[in-house]
């Protein structure tokens, strides 16, 4: 799209966006591993998805976040304390 666009800041807007977002989600603040404690569950969620356990699929997304969320906080108090 940008390319075709002919608009070369608009190709300088989204390769600095797309260099933005790869940061982020490869070393998201400064942690590469935020979100493995969670990576357990991707499966089993998944399975409660396609087999239909909506309450199932609910209790694992909410403790994926909540550990996500554990580690967000965690990682976010450690680079106050730098």
């Amino acid at each position: 799209m940008h390319d075709a666009a002919g608009n070369p800041l608009f190709q300088q807007l989204v390769d600095q966006l797309q260099h933005a977002f790869h940061t982020v989600y490869r070393d998201p603040i400064g942690a590469p591993q935020l979100g493995t404690s969670s990576l357990r569950l991707h499966l089993p969620l998944a399975e409660a998805i396609r087999n239909g356990h909506s309450d199932r699929a609910v209790a694992l997304m909410n403790e994926i976040i909540g550990l996500v969320a554990e580690e967000t906080r965690i990682g976010v108090g450690e680079l106050s304390h730098e």
